[in-house]
Protein backbone atom coordinates (compact mmCIF):
# COMPACT_ATOMS: atom_id res chain seq x y z
CA UNK A 1 0.00 0.00 0.00
CA UNK A 2 1.26 3.46 -0.90
CA UNK A 3 1.17 6.42 1.49
CA UNK A 4 0.15 9.96 0.60
CA UNK A 5 0.20 13.21 2.55
CA UNK A 6 -2.33 16.04 2.62
CA UNK A 7 -0.78 19.51 2.42
CA UNK A 8 -3.10 21.30 4.80
CA UNK A 9 -3.91 24.84 5.90
CA UNK A 10 -1.83 27.11 8.14
CA UNK A 11 -2.66 30.10 10.31
CA UNK A 12 -2.87 33.39 8.43
CA UNK A 13 -0.25 34.74 10.82
CA UNK A 14 2.26 32.61 8.87
CA UNK A 15 3.41 34.61 5.85
CA UNK A 16 2.51 33.33 2.39
CA UNK A 17 6.21 32.97 1.57
CA UNK A 18 6.79 30.85 4.67
CA UNK A 19 3.69 28.83 3.82
CA UNK A 20 5.14 27.95 0.41
CA UNK A 21 8.51 27.15 1.98
CA UNK A 22 6.77 24.79 4.42
CA UNK A 23 5.05 23.02 1.52
CA UNK A 24 8.27 22.64 -0.47
CA UNK A 25 10.01 21.17 2.58
CA UNK A 26 7.16 18.72 3.07
CA UNK A 27 7.27 17.62 -0.57
CA UNK A 28 11.03 17.04 -0.39
CA UNK A 29 10.77 15.14 2.90
CA UNK A 30 7.77 13.12 1.70
CA UNK A 31 9.49 11.89 -1.45
CA UNK A 32 12.72 11.21 0.41
CA UNK A 33 10.69 8.98 2.76
CA UNK A 34 8.99 6.97 0.03
CA UNK A 35 5.61 8.75 0.10
CA UNK A 36 3.94 8.44 -3.32
CA UNK A 37 1.00 10.87 -3.23
CA UNK A 38 1.01 14.61 -2.53
CA UNK A 39 -2.54 15.88 -1.95
CA UNK A 40 -4.11 19.27 -1.27
CA UNK A 41 -7.60 20.48 -0.43
CA UNK A 42 -9.45 23.70 -1.18
CA UNK A 43 -11.45 26.49 0.43
CA UNK A 44 -12.32 30.05 -0.57
CA UNK A 45 -12.44 32.99 1.83
CA UNK A 46 -11.77 30.69 4.78
CA UNK A 47 -11.58 32.36 8.23
CA UNK A 48 -8.33 32.41 10.24
CA UNK A 49 -6.47 29.83 8.15
CA UNK A 50 -4.96 29.89 4.63
CA UNK A 51 -5.37 27.24 1.94
CA UNK A 52 -3.19 27.77 -1.13
CA UNK A 53 -5.27 26.96 -4.19
CA UNK A 54 -4.41 23.45 -5.47
CA UNK A 55 -4.23 23.99 -9.24
CA UNK A 56 -1.63 26.79 -9.29
CA UNK A 57 0.17 25.20 -6.32
CA UNK A 58 0.43 21.89 -8.16
CA UNK A 59 1.74 23.65 -11.26
CA UNK A 60 4.65 24.76 -9.06
CA UNK A 61 5.07 21.33 -7.47
CA UNK A 62 5.11 19.57 -10.85
CA UNK A 63 8.76 20.60 -11.15
CA UNK A 64 9.56 18.82 -7.86
CA UNK A 65 8.02 15.43 -8.66
CA UNK A 66 9.86 12.15 -8.79
CA UNK A 67 8.73 9.83 -11.62
CA UNK A 68 6.63 7.68 -9.26
CA UNK A 69 4.97 10.47 -7.25
CA UNK A 70 1.41 11.58 -8.00
CA UNK A 71 -0.40 14.81 -7.19
CA UNK A 72 -4.02 14.53 -6.03
CA UNK A 73 -6.59 17.28 -5.49
CA UNK A 74 -8.45 16.20 -2.37
CA UNK A 75 -10.65 17.99 -3.01
CA UNK A 76 -11.72 20.68 -5.49
CA UNK A 77 -15.20 22.13 -4.96
CA UNK A 78 -16.47 21.26 -8.43
CA UNK A 79 -19.88 23.03 -8.36
CA UNK A 80 -18.11 26.40 -8.09
CA UNK A 81 -16.38 25.96 -11.50
CA UNK A 82 -17.50 26.15 -15.10
CA UNK A 83 -16.69 22.66 -16.44
CA UNK A 84 -14.82 23.92 -19.51
CA UNK A 85 -12.48 26.03 -17.38
CA UNK A 86 -11.96 23.17 -14.94
CA UNK A 87 -11.35 20.67 -17.76
CA UNK A 88 -8.72 22.83 -19.42
CA UNK A 89 -6.92 23.76 -16.20
CA UNK A 90 -6.76 20.13 -15.08
CA UNK A 91 -5.71 18.93 -18.54
CA UNK A 92 -2.92 21.52 -18.47
CA UNK A 93 -1.90 20.29 -15.02
CA UNK A 94 -1.90 16.69 -16.27
CA UNK A 95 0.50 17.76 -19.02
CA UNK A 96 2.73 19.63 -16.57
CA UNK A 97 2.92 16.58 -14.28
CA UNK A 98 3.51 14.25 -17.25
CA UNK A 99 0.36 12.33 -16.43
CA UNK A 100 0.93 12.07 -12.67
CA UNK A 101 -2.35 13.71 -11.63
CA UNK A 102 -5.37 12.34 -9.77
CA UNK A 103 -8.42 14.59 -9.55
CA UNK A 104 -10.48 14.59 -6.36
CA UNK A 105 -13.79 16.47 -6.49
CA UNK A 106 -16.68 17.01 -4.08
CA UNK A 107 -19.80 19.12 -3.61
CA UNK A 108 -18.49 21.41 -0.83
CA UNK A 109 -20.24 22.17 2.47
CA UNK A 110 -19.65 25.80 3.53
CA UNK A 111 -22.60 28.09 2.65
CA UNK A 112 -20.38 31.19 2.44
CA UNK A 113 -18.38 29.70 -0.44
CA UNK A 114 -21.52 29.20 -2.50
CA UNK A 115 -22.72 32.71 -1.62
CA UNK A 116 -19.40 34.17 -2.85
CA UNK A 117 -19.84 32.54 -6.26
CA UNK A 118 -23.63 33.01 -6.38
CA UNK A 119 -24.19 29.27 -6.77
CA UNK A 120 -27.26 27.77 -5.02
CA UNK A 121 -26.18 25.13 -2.51
CA UNK A 122 -29.27 23.09 -3.34
CA UNK A 123 -27.88 22.51 -6.83
CA UNK A 124 -24.43 21.34 -5.79
CA UNK A 125 -25.00 17.59 -6.12
CA UNK A 126 -26.52 17.84 -9.59
CA UNK A 127 -23.83 20.32 -10.65
CA UNK A 128 -21.08 17.93 -9.52
CA UNK A 129 -22.53 15.05 -11.53
CA UNK A 130 -22.98 17.11 -14.67
CA UNK A 131 -19.48 18.56 -14.27
CA UNK A 132 -17.84 15.13 -14.07
CA UNK A 133 -19.78 13.79 -17.05
CA UNK A 134 -18.74 16.82 -19.08
CA UNK A 135 -15.11 16.67 -17.89
CA UNK A 136 -14.79 13.12 -19.18
CA UNK A 137 -16.14 14.12 -22.59
CA UNK A 138 -13.96 17.24 -22.84
CA UNK A 139 -10.89 15.13 -22.06
CA UNK A 140 -11.67 12.31 -24.50
CA UNK A 141 -13.64 13.67 -27.47
CA UNK A 142 -12.41 15.93 -30.25
CA UNK A 143 -15.69 17.86 -30.54
CA UNK A 144 -18.24 18.15 -27.73
CA UNK A 145 -21.82 19.38 -27.76
CA UNK A 146 -23.69 19.32 -24.47
CA UNK A 147 -27.15 20.55 -23.51
CA UNK A 148 -27.40 20.05 -19.77
CA UNK A 149 -29.31 21.36 -16.79
CA UNK A 150 -26.64 23.93 -15.93
CA UNK A 151 -24.29 24.23 -18.90
CA UNK A 152 -24.59 24.27 -22.67
CA UNK A 153 -21.65 23.66 -24.99
CA UNK A 154 -21.99 23.73 -28.78
CA UNK A 155 -19.40 21.98 -30.98
CA UNK A 156 -16.57 22.75 -28.59
CA UNK A 157 -13.29 21.61 -30.11
CA UNK A 158 -10.89 19.98 -27.70
CA UNK A 159 -8.20 22.52 -26.94
CA UNK A 160 -5.98 20.77 -24.38
CA UNK A 161 -5.81 16.99 -24.20
CA UNK A 162 -4.48 15.42 -20.99
CA UNK A 163 -1.57 13.00 -21.19
CA UNK A 164 -3.51 10.25 -19.41
CA UNK A 165 -5.81 8.52 -21.86
CA UNK A 166 -9.40 9.74 -21.27
CA UNK A 167 -8.08 12.02 -18.54
CA UNK A 168 -6.93 11.70 -14.92
CA UNK A 169 -8.74 9.28 -12.58
CA UNK A 170 -11.52 10.98 -10.63
CA UNK A 171 -12.01 10.45 -6.89
CA UNK A 172 -15.28 11.76 -5.46
CA UNK A 173 -15.23 12.82 -1.82
CA UNK A 174 -18.39 12.17 0.21
CA UNK A 175 -19.54 11.14 3.69
CA UNK A 176 -23.33 10.80 3.25
CA UNK A 177 -25.19 7.89 1.69
CA UNK A 178 -26.44 10.12 -1.14
CA UNK A 179 -22.92 11.40 -1.74
CA UNK A 180 -21.44 7.91 -1.84
CA UNK A 181 -24.09 6.80 -4.32
CA UNK A 182 -23.23 9.83 -6.44
CA UNK A 183 -19.57 8.83 -6.31
CA UNK A 184 -20.55 5.38 -7.52
CA UNK A 185 -22.43 6.84 -10.49
CA UNK A 186 -19.76 9.19 -11.78
CA UNK A 187 -16.43 8.53 -10.01
CA UNK A 188 -13.56 6.11 -10.41
CA UNK A 189 -13.15 5.97 -6.64
CA UNK A 190 -14.79 7.17 -3.44
CA UNK A 191 -12.59 9.26 -1.15
CA UNK A 192 -13.89 8.73 2.41
CA UNK A 193 -13.47 11.21 5.28
CA UNK A 194 -11.05 10.24 8.08
CA UNK A 195 -13.62 10.09 10.89
CA UNK A 196 -15.74 7.16 9.75
CA UNK A 197 -16.02 4.16 12.05
CA UNK A 198 -15.23 0.82 10.44
CA UNK A 199 -18.90 -0.32 10.31
CA UNK A 200 -19.85 3.01 8.67
CA UNK A 201 -16.96 2.80 6.22
CA UNK A 202 -17.69 -0.77 5.26
CA UNK A 203 -21.41 -0.16 4.72
CA UNK A 204 -20.81 2.95 2.61
CA UNK A 205 -18.09 1.24 0.58
CA UNK A 206 -20.45 -1.65 -0.18
CA UNK A 207 -23.02 0.89 -1.41
CA UNK A 208 -20.41 2.60 -3.58
CA UNK A 209 -19.35 -0.73 -5.11
CA UNK A 210 -22.96 -1.69 -5.82
CA UNK A 211 -23.81 1.60 -7.56
CA UNK A 212 -20.48 1.73 -9.39
CA UNK A 213 -21.02 -1.76 -10.77
CA UNK A 214 -24.32 -0.66 -12.32
CA UNK A 215 -22.63 2.24 -14.16
CA UNK A 216 -19.04 1.16 -14.94
CA UNK A 217 -17.14 -1.99 -15.89
CA UNK A 218 -13.98 -1.86 -13.81
CA UNK A 219 -13.25 -0.80 -10.24
CA UNK A 220 -9.65 -0.19 -9.21
CA UNK A 221 -8.07 0.28 -5.78
CA UNK A 222 -9.87 2.64 -3.42
CA UNK A 223 -8.17 5.35 -1.32
CA UNK A 224 -8.24 5.35 2.47
CA UNK A 225 -8.19 8.58 4.50
CA UNK A 226 -6.95 8.33 8.11
CA UNK A 227 -4.81 10.36 10.51
CA UNK A 228 -1.66 8.65 11.83
CA UNK A 229 -0.16 9.39 15.25
CA UNK A 230 3.08 7.63 16.17
CA UNK A 231 4.43 7.55 19.74
CA UNK A 232 6.03 5.30 22.36
CA UNK A 233 2.65 3.56 22.72
CA UNK A 234 -1.01 4.32 21.96
CA UNK A 235 -1.51 6.48 25.06
CA UNK A 236 1.58 8.57 24.27
CA UNK A 237 0.62 8.92 20.60
CA UNK A 238 -2.95 10.01 21.36
CA UNK A 239 -1.81 12.51 24.00
CA UNK A 240 0.63 14.14 21.57
CA UNK A 241 -1.99 14.16 18.83
CA UNK A 242 -4.64 15.79 21.04
CA UNK A 243 -2.23 18.57 22.01
CA UNK A 244 -1.37 19.13 18.36
CA UNK A 245 -4.92 19.24 16.95
CA UNK A 246 -6.95 20.80 19.78
CA UNK A 247 -7.09 24.30 18.32
CA UNK A 248 -7.87 23.12 14.80
CA UNK A 249 -10.61 20.69 15.83
CA UNK A 250 -12.32 23.31 17.99
CA UNK A 251 -12.08 25.83 15.15
CA UNK A 252 -13.72 23.35 12.76
CA UNK A 253 -16.59 22.80 15.17
CA UNK A 254 -16.99 26.55 15.73
CA UNK A 255 -17.47 27.19 12.00
CA UNK A 256 -19.75 24.22 11.50
CA UNK A 257 -17.23 22.33 9.40
CA UNK A 258 -17.20 19.15 11.48
CA UNK A 259 -20.28 18.02 9.62
CA UNK A 260 -19.57 14.33 10.12
CA UNK A 261 -19.74 14.36 13.92
CA UNK A 262 -22.04 17.35 14.40
CA UNK A 263 -20.11 18.32 17.53
CA UNK A 264 -20.26 21.94 18.71
CA UNK A 265 -17.29 24.08 19.69
CA UNK A 266 -17.94 23.67 23.44
CA UNK A 267 -18.54 19.94 23.18
CA UNK A 268 -15.44 19.47 21.03
CA UNK A 269 -13.30 21.15 23.68
CA UNK A 270 -14.71 18.81 26.34
CA UNK A 271 -14.89 15.61 24.28
CA UNK A 272 -11.81 15.87 22.08
CA UNK A 273 -10.24 12.80 23.63
CA UNK A 274 -13.29 10.68 22.80
CA UNK A 275 -13.44 12.04 19.23
CA UNK A 276 -9.76 11.34 18.62
CA UNK A 277 -9.91 7.89 20.21
CA UNK A 278 -12.59 6.80 17.75
CA UNK A 279 -10.84 7.53 14.47
CA UNK A 280 -7.10 8.18 14.79
CA UNK A 281 -4.67 5.36 14.05
CA UNK A 282 -2.26 5.64 16.97
CA UNK A 283 0.57 3.77 18.69
CA UNK A 284 4.05 2.70 17.74
CA UNK A 285 4.84 2.49 14.03
CA UNK A 286 4.31 -1.26 14.24
CA UNK A 287 0.94 -0.76 15.96
CA UNK A 288 -0.15 1.70 13.26
CA UNK A 289 0.85 -0.62 10.43
CA UNK A 290 -1.14 -3.42 12.06
CA UNK A 291 -4.23 -1.20 12.39
CA UNK A 292 -4.05 -0.13 8.74
CA UNK A 293 -3.54 -3.76 7.73
CA UNK A 294 -6.65 -4.75 9.71
CA UNK A 295 -8.69 -2.01 8.00
CA UNK A 296 -7.45 -3.09 4.58
CA UNK A 297 -8.27 -6.74 5.32
CA UNK A 298 -11.74 -5.84 6.55
CA UNK A 299 -12.53 -3.68 3.53
CA UNK A 300 -11.12 -6.34 1.20
CA UNK A 301 -14.09 -8.49 2.23
CA UNK A 302 -16.16 -6.17 0.00
CA UNK A 303 -13.99 -7.18 -2.96
CA UNK A 304 -11.71 -4.15 -3.25
CA UNK A 305 -8.07 -3.35 -2.55
CA UNK A 306 -7.19 -0.28 -0.47
CA UNK A 307 -4.58 2.05 -1.98
CA UNK A 308 -3.31 4.64 -1.18
CA UNK A 309 -3.57 5.72 2.46
CA UNK A 310 -3.77 9.53 2.67
CA UNK A 311 -2.87 11.20 5.97
CA UNK A 312 -2.52 14.83 6.99
CA UNK A 313 1.12 15.92 7.03
CA UNK A 314 0.93 18.95 9.31
CA UNK A 315 -1.27 20.73 11.83
CA UNK A 316 -1.20 24.47 12.53
CA UNK A 317 1.72 25.40 14.74
CA UNK A 318 3.98 22.48 13.81
CA UNK A 319 6.35 24.60 11.72
CA UNK A 320 8.85 23.30 9.14
CA UNK A 321 10.91 21.24 11.58
CA UNK A 322 7.87 19.59 13.10
CA UNK A 323 6.52 18.74 9.65
CA UNK A 324 9.79 17.24 8.44
CA UNK A 325 10.28 15.33 11.71
CA UNK A 326 6.80 13.83 11.34
CA UNK A 327 7.45 12.75 7.74
CA UNK A 328 10.81 11.29 8.76
CA UNK A 329 9.05 9.32 11.51
CA UNK A 330 6.65 7.90 8.93
CA UNK A 331 9.50 7.04 6.59
CA UNK A 332 11.58 5.29 9.23
CA UNK A 333 9.29 2.30 9.84
CA UNK A 334 5.69 3.00 8.86
CA UNK A 335 6.02 3.60 5.08
CA UNK A 336 8.34 0.66 4.37
CA UNK A 337 6.20 -1.76 6.36
CA UNK A 338 2.97 -0.51 4.77
CA UNK A 339 4.40 -1.03 1.28
CA UNK A 340 4.29 -4.79 1.94
CA UNK A 341 0.49 -4.72 2.39
CA UNK A 342 -1.46 -5.61 -0.75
Amino acid sequence: MDVGILLADVEKSVSAADHLDLILRQVEAAQRNGIKYIAAGQHFGYPDYRWLQPIPLFARLAAELEPDTRLATTILIAPLYHPVMLAEELATLDVMTRGQLTVGLAIGYLPNEFKIFNVPMAERGARLEETILLLRRLWSENVVSHDGQFWQVSEFQQHIAPIQVAGPPIWVGAHSLAGVRRAGRVGDAWLPPPKLTMPEHKALLAEFISVHGQNHENLGPQPLRREIAIGRDRHDALKKYEELVRGRYIHQAAYGTDALTGITKRDMAERLGDVVEQHVIAGTATDCVRQVSDIAASLKETGITVNPLITRATWPGMGPKGAVDYLDSLGKEFVPALSAIS
